[in-house]
């Protein structure tokens, strides 16, 4: 893991990104609106292209054929970003059409149900960001296969999280 200081700059400015995004959704920065989530998959996609890039540039190390696409989508954070982003992007979407049909007080008196999912996908988006910045495509592929295990685990969490949210925001009733 061989981070040189650009790497670390770009790591630092996503992150912070995230970070202002999240203060923004808790209402640390102006009003609280989760419905921002969807902004935070903006650090993740160009986290995703500066991954693509580093990989074309050790193609000729990894290249190997069909299968060498394949490690490159199943056993590196490459998928699970995808996943995390559209994920990310949906949730958001959903809100902010929630907010305007019942309005925000529904979503904010959500409580630590709120909190905790808003938290774990800010977490994830974190985790994954930097993941995407120290993962070589040229790592053994025991090593591949343990960061994409960890990745599909972090993925399912954060899921099932926002699933449940969505259950819940969605079945009860609206008090005044």
């Amino acid at each position: 893991m061989n981070l040189t200081l650009g790497t670390l700059l770009t790591i630092g400015f996503t992150i912070t990104f995230v970070l202002i995004l999240g203060a923004r959704i808790y209402g640390v920065i102006g009003e609280g609106d989760p419905s921002m989530l969807l902004f935070v998959s903006v650090p993740l996609v160009i986290s995703i292209i500066v991954f693509l890039i580093q990989a074309a540039n050790n193609s000729d190390q990894w290249f190997k054929g069909f299968g060498s696409i394949l490690k490159l989508l199943f056993a590196t954070p490459l998928i699970w970003s995808l996943i995390l982003s559209y994920m990310m992007l949906n949730i958001g979407f959903t809100l902010g059409n929630i907010q305007k049909k019942i309005g925000k007080e529904v979503i904010s008196n959500m409580g630590d149900q709120l909190n905790y999912t808003m938290g774990m996908n800010l977490i994830s988006t974190i985790f994954f960001i930097f993941l995407l910045y120290t993962f070589s495509v040229t790592e053994p592929l025991t090593t591949a296969i343990n960061v994409s295990g960890f990745c599909s685990f972090l993925l399912i969490i954060t899921a099932v999280m926002n699933i449940y949210f969505y259950v819940e925001l969605t079945t009860k009733p609206v008090m005044p």
